[in-house]
């Protein structure tokens, strides 16, 4: 038989355990809603609907801001600059696009996740920034080295090499 304190301390886990599961859904759902909206504004935009592409990617871009994880932004951020070369407008979506780069970097950075700070490299490498592409690859092999993952280290190096060889190509 339990007493008093001992079925309060069960009841009281159990209330946790019930809360953390529904958070865990909670986070899940909005991982799958700016993907589900990123998948529409690219079958919009497939489709020639620049204006359904651009609200659908407007919604994504509100559930990665909310959902604050380094790939969804990437995405997102990727995705405004293909709207951008449909829209024959690359012109004004880069600067966004760069932005929502940053914001990836800098939420990657702070988590010390150096897969997402690699792959903020890669994205500004893909604009033809250099020089943050370097700081962030630079940040990435050092947050790799800190940690000792020498897989991470080769899998950043690589991705370093694949976009430096691919912003110097014609």
């Amino acid at each position: 038989m339990l007493g008093p304190r001992t079925w309060a301390a069960v009841c009281g886990l159990a209330g946790v355990i019930v809360v953390a599961l529904a958070l865990g859904e909670a986070l899940r759902g909005r991982d799958v809603d700016w993907r589900q909206a990123l998948q529409r504004a690219e079958t919009a935009r497939a489709g020639g609907d620049v204006r359904g592409a651009e609200q659908a990617w407007e919604d994504a871009y509100r559930v990665a801001m909310r959902a604050r994880t380094p790939q969804a932004l990437l995405d997102v951020g990727r995705a405004y600059l293909r709207l951008g070369d449909t829209a024959r407008d690359r012109r004004t979506t880069t600067p966004r696009a760069r932005r929502i780069f940053l914001e990836a970097f800098v939420q990657a950075r702070e988590r010390r996740d150096g897969d997402g700070v690699a792959g903020a490299g890669e994205a500004f490498a893909s604009l033809g920034d250099r020089e943050i592409a370097d700081r962030a690859f630079d940040v990435a092999l050092a947050l790799a080295t800190q940690s000792r993952d020498a897989a991470a280290r080769d899998r950043i190096a690589a991705l370093r090499a694949r976009s430096d060889y691919a912003t110097r190509t014609p």
